[in-house]
């Protein structure tokens, strides 16, 4: 119970529903301005994720047989032998671990209770991963063989959701987040010397999934600038 015109809540908490599916950290349910109730009945729907492997002949296999679980990002190092993943469910309880291929250990890597989306840097040393707060977004990097301590890359006062290395190392590129319309914008920041954030392709409508050529020259975003989702590079 709640008071609007006081602001103040007036009593303890009643539970209402139980059984509603978890999808990373998010309810599965949305009520109606009538009072109706909609939700989805069942434990987290990633809980028991696999991750696959798939060869230029189109054949899908699981990496190993042995694992699997709460998987809501990954990213393969440069040289293909591990691979850094994003799992947990719920607010304090995302990390980043990093996995030998294909059978080897799945040793945890970072301890924040609210990281996700890994991305290697180019020369496979370090693990660049978002770290969520109340006060903006940012990215933070470790050494991927879990030495040293975490360091902070990118502080920005808007929420982060996605971030990917220039081959060279020299930047970050990272998407804001885009919960309402033309929100995402797409910023670089370098890792060292003048790290001032640079606008890439910030409008007013919404940018998504960046991605750097192979040789650093080129950016490919995606933007609803027509009206839909469509790919634009510059």
């Amino acid at each position: 119970p709640f008071d609007l015109d006081r602001l103040e809540i007036t009593g303890a908490a009643v539970p209402v529903l139980d059984g509603v599916q978890i999808n990373i950290s998010i309810p599965m349910l949305a009520w109606s301005p009538a009072g109706t109730l909609l939700y989805i009945r069942g434990a987290a729907s990633n809980l028991s994720a696999e991750v696959m492997r798939v060869g230029p002949d189109g054949g899908a296999h699981q990496v190993d047989t042995s694992w699997s679980g709460a998987f809501n990002s990954i990213a393969l190092a440069p040289d293909g032998r591990q691979l850094a993943v994003g799992a947990g469910l719920g607010t304090g309880a995302l990390s980043i671990w990093v996995k030998q291929l294909d059978r080897g250990p799945f040793s945890r890597l970072t301890f924040g209770g609210s990281d996700r989306r890994p991305a290697w840097a180019p020369d496979g040393r370090m693990v660049a991963f978002i770290r969520d707060s109340g006060i903006g977004g940012s990215v933070f990097g470790r050494r991927a063989d879990g030495g040293g301590t975490e360091r902070l890359l990118v502080h920005l006062d808007r929420q982060l959701q996605e971030v990917t290395w220039s081959p060279d190392g020299k930047w970050l590129v990272v998407r804001t987040d885009n919960g309402t319309a033309g929100a995402g914008d797409i910023v670089g920041v370098r890792t060292s010397g003048d790290t001032t954030p640079v606008p890439l392709a910030a409008s007013r409508f919404t940018e998504l999934s960046p991605a750097v050529s192979p040789d650093g020259r080129w950016l490919a975003y995606a933007s609803d600038e027509t009206g839909e989702n469509e790919v634009y590079v510059r």
